[in-house]
């Protein structure tokens, strides 16, 4: 059904997966078919759960930069066009974060700018340990437009949130977990598995409230 992602549902679980390996980048039909997915498939699809992992040996690159700046400059009024598609991936990240039902992000190799905006709109995130994180975006004289800036605010403070995105640095899966960023790390090996083991507890625990499970989370 799509190019650039893998949908599947196995025992009533919905597997998200970044589908364009090794790096599985973020390109202008990928957030085109994310924006279908999360708006149209997934809101009527019957699941207990969703997982989000990347295939191959990371969860992705992030954004295509030179795909989204070189179609938009041959567009006039450039700038309206970049922010359309920015407020429809932003879109398509709330859609995954106000589901019903439980979303873990599962995290190996890179992670870096809308990758990782888009796994902090999921409401677990484990990572492996070898994970790297960041908002680049600033080295490109960018910044995080799909609403990252607001989520990183909100799961590390004003202060901190700040400080990772106007320095660009990356940091490595314990960084991560120390700043509760990730849940818990994983072997590689047993990532997945795990994920997939969790989820499911956490989705028979919580399937008898009729309450969206990110507001739930946080009773």
């Amino acid at each position: 059904m799509y190019t650039t992602i893998d949908w599947h549902i196995e025992d009533d679980v919905g597997h998200l997966v970044l589908n364009q390996p090794p790096t599985n980048r973020m390109n202008l039909l990928f957030f085109e078919e994310l924006d279908h997915l999360t708006s149209n498939i997934i809101p009527q699809s019957d699941l207990k759960a969703l997982l989000i992992y990347g295939k191959g040996r990371h969860f992705s690159s992030g954004a295509e930069l030179s795909d989204i700046i070189d179609s938009s400059a041959k567009e006039s009024e450039s700038e309206n066009i970049m922010f359309e598609r920015l407020s429809i991936n932003n879109r398509s990240f709330l859609n995954i974060y106000k589901l019903p039902i439980p979303v873990v992000s599962a995290i190996k190799g890179i992670c870096l700018g809308s990758a990782f905006e888009m796994v902090m709109f999921s409401h677990f995130r484990f990572s492996s340990h070898e994970a790297i994180l960041g908002l680049p975006e600033v080295t490109f004289d960018l910044m995080p437009g799909c609403g990252g800036t607001q989520r990183l605010t909100e799961l590390l403070g004003r202060a901190k949130a700040m400080e990772m995105m106007l320095s660009g640095n990356s940091i490595m899966a314990e960084e991560a977990l120390s700043l509760q960023i990730v849940d818990k790390i994983i072997t590689k090996k047993e990532l997945i598995d795990f994920s997939l083991e969790f989820i499911r507890q956490i989705a028979d625990a919580y399937s008898h409230r009729n309450i969206p499970f990110y507001k739930q989370r946080f009773l």
